[in-house]
């Protein structure tokens, strides 16, 4: 509990930019569904992920997460 507030008052007034990035200069932050959709796609149809799902498949023992 007092590691935070000693680190926002000691620690991060002496971090610059170029160590933590800077914020994004974006008006909004709308994404143009069909490309997410696309993107989402092309994320769950990654080789890591297939096997990742046929390996989970085979934990039929395995309770839920959620």
């Amino acid at each position: 509990r007092v590691a935070a507030p000693m680190m926002a008052k000691d620690f991060m007034p002496n971090i610059h930019t170029d160590v933590i990035g800077k914020g994004l200069d974006s008006k909004d932050n709308c994404v143009n569904n069909a490309e997410l959709v696309a993107v989402n796609a092309e994320i769950r149809n990654h080789p890591i992920e297939v096997v990742g799902r046929r390996l989970r498949a085979y934990m039929t023992a395995m309770k839920p997460v959620l």
